[in-house]
């Protein structure tokens, strides 16, 4: 199978995958405004929206990889990218923690000033899952050898 052919069974993966992380993106979506309703803010907006785009994409990237359903091609070097990017968000976070910039909660809200180790996260995480296909797919290649 070539690098831009899929079959049955990953389409229906993918399909069912991304349903249930548009159901996520919902359900957390709904639970934001219950607590926002209920008890006021709980982050800062954006912090709220980071959230609210990064737990259902972390969500869907996992299953995708673990349900052999995922996009493209495998490359490691996109890993390598992302990886770069987390340590760089990595050191952005690290870099103001030492200088005392950052505040995990401020004013009761959960303060922007985690963004950095939210993305560094993210990215680390994103560049691992792209490590681990390509260690797969080296091993089914192997294996029709």
């Amino acid at each position: 199978m070539s690098g831009r052919e899929y079959d049955e069974y990953q389409l229906h993966w993918r399909q069912k995958i991304a349903m249930q992380s548009l159901l996520l993106t919902l359900f957390l979506i709904l639970a934001d405004g219950i607590v926002r309703t209920g008890w006021g803010e709980w982050a800062e907006p954006m912090v709220e929206a980071l959230l609210l785009i990064v737990l259902p994409t972390l969500y869907f990237l996992t299953l995708a990889i673990c349900k052999n359903a995922y996009f493209g091609r495998s490359g490691s070097w996109l890993s390598w990218v992302y990886l770069a990017l987390g340590a760089l968000f990595w050191g952005e976070f690290l870099f103001s923690w030492a200088a005392g910039r950052v505040a995990f909660v401020e004013d009761g809200l959960l303060s922007i000033s985690i963004q950095p180790l939210v993305m560094g996260l993210f990215f680390c995480y994103i560049a691992v899952l792209g490590l681990i296909r390509r260690g797969i797919e080296r091993r089914r290649e192997q294996r029709e050898e």
